[in-house]
Parts: C-alpha cells; structure tokens; sequence
C-alpha cells in the first residue's frame, strides 16, 4: 500500500510540474549503464536519455559472460544499475574499481522462492533447493522499487538535474500504477488459474495477478522424459492449451509438450526491455488460455 501512495504521489507532483512530460537533462546528465534490458528501459525513463546494457538482445543472464569490450564500455559511466545477476556481479569488481558506483535497484524488493514459480516440479532436478528467484523485474510492483531506487542514485549523483529526475520518475511512476490497475481487472477471471511456461521467469508476475506459474524446467537444464511426462499430465489437468517460451530457450521442448497436449506455444520475453508493453502483451497471451 505504501509503494502505490508513493507512485500516486509522484505521479501528482508530475502533472502539477509538467502535465505529464518527460523532459531530457539540461547539461551534461550523469552516464548510467544497466545490465538488464528491463532495468535499462526503466533508467533511461527517468534521466531521458539512453541508457546502455550490458546483456545483448537475446542473451540469457543465466550464461551470459561479459567480454573486456563491454567492461571498457560500462567503466565511461558513473553509475551501473544492477540486479545481482551473476555476470553483473563478474562485473561489481572491476567497475567499482573504476569509479562507478554499482547499485542494487532491487534492495527493496521481498525475494520468493524459486520453487514458488515451479509448482508440481520434481525435487530431484540439480539447483538448489532454497534459491530465489532472481527475476524481480517481471511485476508493476518491483518496477516501482526499482524506478524508485534510480531515482535515489540520480538524485544523489546529479543534483543538478534533480528537477528532471524527478518530473521523469512521477510520469513513469503514473504509467505504472496505470498498467497494473490495467492488469488487475484485465487478469480478474484468470485469477487461481495455472499457466505453463518453459524458464519460470514469471513468478514475480504471477504474484501480482494471483496467477499459478508452472515451470518445465529450472537450472538451465532440459526437462528429463520423466519431467515432461509429469507436466503433460499437469497441463492437461489444468486444461492448459498454450505453452509460453522464451527466446533465450531452446523452444523443442516447449513444443514437444504443446503437441502433447494438442496446443500451441507462444513466446513470452522476460528481458524484453519496455516493461509495461510487455506486462500488457503477458497479461494477454495469458488471458487467451482463461477462456
């Protein structure tokens, strides 16, 4: 409750400055870097200008390993926005050596269980039993927690365009207060409902909506025959006629289960970078398979 009054909040003080348009900084903005494409979306809303990633488009982060190039790139910046992935952490070191400042933008936000997006999943299969899921960006909720910890930084290292920061932060704040009022009625009869996707990404989302995400696999290893077997049986259990994937994954797998339960696959992107577009374009996908 208290992070939706700060978004409204923010959200009014932008249209009593402003009227609800972003602006650009006046002079010599402070360079920010990413390593998410999510996370640089968000940064790049707020300072108005572009922000650069370190993940390139279609890279997972679960395996992704930043060349020197991109290091020397990242190390021009005074401030890179993080999430604790691991190939961000390969970069902590070497930047705050150079004089950026590394910042968590997801200090605020509860982590769940990764199990929590792999409900009806085989214990057996090699990760560790009590991980949490690292994919905090998925959710309206954790986007404000993350804008907002932007926020701070900029603040903080660039006062002089504290204004700007701050009329950008409250037009983004009101988007996403917006989208999820949007997602809340267009989601409502899915509400309890399961769906199935390859990589659970879309625990944080699930969350929110109180949907049921179940995933095929988890540790980046393909679901074993067993596996499948199981959750072809839970799919049809649930009536489940849409297999959602990622293009980061190999999608034979996803297909395999759609033909055995006679659907179709659909892909979802969990690192797509405009964030509300792509809560809008999940909340859809999913509400087809709620008819």
């Amino acid at each position: 409750m208290r992070k939706i009054i700060f978004g409204c909040a923010i959200l009014l003080a932008a249209l009593l400055f402003a009227g609800g348009c972003r602006q650009e900084t006046s002079a010599g903005p402070v360079t920010a870097g990413a390593g998410l494409p999510p996370v640089a979306w968000l940064a790049a809303q707020i300072t108005g200008t572009p922000v650069p990633c370190a993940l390139p488009a279609g890279r997972s982060p679960h395996d992704y390993n930043p060349s020197p190039a991109v290091l020397r790139s990242l190390t021009e910046a005074k401030l890179f926005f993080t999430t604790g992935q691991a190939f961000e952490q390969k970069l902590a070191e070497p930047l705050t050596a150079a004089g950026v400042r590394v910042v968590d933008v997801t200090a605020g936000i509860k982590r769940l269980p990764l199990e929590a997006g792999c409900a009806d999943h085989d214990h057996d299969h090699d990760h560790d039993a009590g991980a949490l899921d690292p994919h905090v960006w998925t959710s309206p909720e954790n986007c404000e927690i993350i804008a907002a910890a932007i926020l701070d930084s900029l603040l903080e290292a660039d006062p002089e365009n504290a204004e700007t920061y701050r009329r950008n932060a409250g037009v983004l704040m009101g988007d996403i207060a917006a989208v999820r009022t949007q997602l809340t009625e267009l989601l409502a009869p899915c509400r309890g409902r399961a769906f199935f996707v390859y990589h659970p990404a879309f625990g944080y989302f699930a969350a929110e909506f109180g949907l049921h995400q179940i995933g095929i696999e988890i540790g980046g290893r393909e679901p074993s025959p067993a596996r499948l077997a199981e959750v072809i049986a839970g799919a049809k259990q649930h009536r489940v006629q849409t297999i959602f994937v990622q293009p980061q994954f190999n999608p034979a797998a996803a297909g395999a289960l759609a033909a055995a339960i006679g659907g179709s696959v659909a892909e979802l992107d969990p690192l797509a970078a405009d964030v509300l577009s792509n809560f809008r374009r999940i909340a859809e996908e999913i509400l087809k398979g709620c008819d």
